[in-house]
């Protein structure tokens, strides 16, 4: 599918949000018509089966009238009240379930949707020539097309119906008056019943053409797609400051676990690596903070303010600043070395190693 103007590409989501704010929805009027049709069809099934015994009964009410009656303002006020709520209840099978199915057609083909767009006054609506070219547009065509062929459908379907039953009608007038307007009636609701549903199946047409044109209408040019996404990206400066905060954030996370932490490992001057072990909770030692200059003094800093063992492994240093990253387990190569560091805090009774170290073999064997 390809749109006007060689525009190839589907419509974003911003597009189509866009698009719905200012009206441009999808809409099949043939369904929102066959729907109030039916439901309203059926209402006024209803309302002859159920409404006839009311007509009986304000024919008697109007039978029970004295013909001396004096007629005044009061009582012709009272009959028409009367009368206004009897044609009320009697059409209201009617009309409420038209505009329920009227209501339901277009929310099923828009969902929720209200936009005040579509209501602006646009001047362009005058000129005749725009209505000119939307006359002999090849929309209007298929519209005119359309209803011609529903139109044509609904004369055959009525001639269908009434030539197979040409018997039927030539002896209506041995029936009874009541009996003949219930086969009458009978034949009216099948014919509109086999219409209706003739209808449902052009209107599922209709929307699928709808729908077609709708998304065709929307499409846009990859340049199109390609500026949309980089209005979406932040600039480079917000980029740039978002970046900032999140080094910030990220260094204050980093030297609140200093202090948690077992011990840091130096280069002695240019890298610093703070390890936190727990063996209740802890597979192996974890790296809580890292840095190299200026960050590794700070690190140092904070450490011997809180106690934390300083040890000097410049090697060991190097490698767990490269190959470990912040808040992950050190690799199992590292278990002999780290073990040996941790064994001779023990050893010693520096810091606070002797309460969270709990000697494994290999620690043992370490400090041995």
């Amino acid at each position: 599918m390809e749109g006007k103007d060689g525009r190839t590409e589907r419509a974003t989501g911003k597009r189509r949000n866009e698009e719905r704010k200012k009206g441009n929805v999808c809409v099949s009027q043939e369904i929102t018509t066959v729907l109030a049709l039916l439901l309203g069809f059926l209402g006024i099934k209803y309302a002859v089966v159920h409404g006839m015994d009311k007509i009986g009964m304000l024919y008697m009410e109007v039978l029970r009238v004295p013909l001396g009656t004096v007629w005044n303002a009061d009582t012709v006020q009272q009959w028409f009240i009367a009368g206004s709520l009897f044609v009320g209840v009697l059409l209201l099978p009617v009309f409420a379930p038209t505009m329920i199915g009227t209501i339901i057609a277009n929310i099923g083909q828009t969902g929720p949707f209200y936009s005040l767009k579509t209501l602006e006054w646009k001047f362009s609506a005058l000129n005749p020539v725009n209505g000119l070219k939307h006359l002999f547009s090849l929309k209007s065509v298929a519209t005119l097309l359309l209803s011609l062929m529903k139109a044509l459908l609904v004369m055959f379907v009525i001639y269908l119906m009434l030539r197979n039953r040409l018997d039927e009608i030539s002896h209506l007038s041995a029936l009874s008056p009541a009996e003949g307007l219930q086969w009458t009636l009978m034949l009216i609701y099948k014919m509109v019943m086999v219409i209706i549903f003739l209808f449902i199946f052009i209107a599922a047409l209709d929307w699928c053409m709808k729908k077609y044109q709708h998304e065709k209408g929307m499409m846009m040019t990859k340049k199109e797609v390609e500026d949309e996404r980089k209005q979406q990206e932040p600039s480079p400066v917000i980029k740039k400051n978002q970046m900032k905060k999140m080094r910030e954030l990220s260094m204050q996370r980093m030297m609140a676990a200093i202090p948690k932490a077992s011990v840091v490992i130096t280069n002695p001057t240019h890298v610093a690596v703070a390890l936190e072990y727990d063996t209740t909770n802890m597979g192996a030692p974890k790296v809580v903070a890292k840095g190299l200059r200026l960050v590794a003094q700070r690190i140092k800093r904070i450490a011997r303010e809180n106690g934390v063992p300083v040890i000097e492994r410049p090697q060991v240093a190097r490698d767990l600043y490269k190959h470990v990253k912040v808040g992950q387990e050190i690799p199992s190569r590292f278990y002999g070395v780290i073990a040996e560091i941790l064994a001779y805090l023990y050893k010693m009774g520096q810091g606070r190693i002797r309460n969270q170290v709990i000697q494994k073999p290999e620690v043992v064997e370490a400090a041995k």
